[in-house]
């Protein structure tokens, strides 16, 4: 069976059964896809391999297709830049894990391959890595993600503070009310974020409600089971003591 290559960002890793592995990635060529890593946890330490594949690790990854199921089996990894500054720096590797658990949220598994988010997720780790941490790198990210998946909003808000109509939201939960209000002082920093602005001056507790907004946005217009839980993002870059999770309450 041929061996195929990829570069590629790990989004997530999991456990399959006793023995094995399962990491997700979105590779540059393939879009987002699975690969089995075969029992890798029957001994005290993990393999090379299955320590390279943490979320936000870009690597050359190597995998061949085998068995009845059609899995992907991993053969090779290899480490594309290693993120050194990153381990020695919780906000630098909240963001990094921050950005891998949004791709791994946002794009499905069957999604199809556009070298676009993998461009723009590379561009954003290597950001991350090698510039000081931004608070305001997570909104940006989400709100590059909508633009190219085609949800962005294209104009500016009403006078009367409303950011966005739901009337064409793909999915309608019920006891939505039809227009989801953002506080006034927030309506130009929503569309700043959306025009790429850098979105300066911020408080943390607007930058969550932002973020929140994003969130609920996403749920409308792309993926109604989108959430995130990185307690290290808003623990150390939105509040001290703001909410560990975000997830939409519609």
């Amino acid at each position: 069976m041929a061996v195929l290559q990829s570069e590629a960002i790990v989004l997530r890793r999991m456990r399959y059964g006793e023995e094995h592995l399962l990491v997700r990635a979105l590779t540059a060529t393939e879009g987002p896809l699975t690969v089995m890593l075969r029992n890798t946890l029957r001994g005290r330490r993990l393999p090379m391999a299955a320590r390279l594949c943490y979320p936000g690790a870009r690597l050359l990854l190597q995998w061949r297709r085998g068995g009845g199921k059609g899995w992907r089996y991993l053969t090779g990894a290899e480490s594309l830049e290693p993120q050194y500054q990153s381990f020695f720096q919780p906000e630098r590797l909240a963001q990094i894990t921050f950005i891998a658990q949004c791709l791994d949220e946002f794009l499905p598994q069957d999604h199809p391959c556009e070298p676009e988010y993998y461009t723009l997720a590379s561009e954003y780790l290597r950001y991350v890595e090698n510039n000081p941490p931004d608070s305001t790198l997570p909104l940006r990210f989400i709100a590059s993600l909508c633009r190219i998946a085609g949800i962005a909003p294209v104009s500016a808000p009403p006078r009367e503070g409303m950011v966005f109509d739901l009337s064409e939201a793909r999915w309608m939960p019920e006891g939505v009310v039809p227009r989801l209000p953002l506080r006034k002082d927030l309506s130009e920093a929503w569309m700043e974020l959306f025009s790429g602005g850098k979105l300066e001056g911020l408080s943390p507790m607007n930058r969550q409600a932002l973020l929140s907004a994003l969130v609920q946005f996403i749920t409308l217009h792309h993926r109604r089971d989108f959430s995130l839980s990185v307690p290290d993002v808003f623990k150390t870059i939105f509040s001290s003591h703001g909410a560990h999770s975000v997830r939409s309450e519609a």
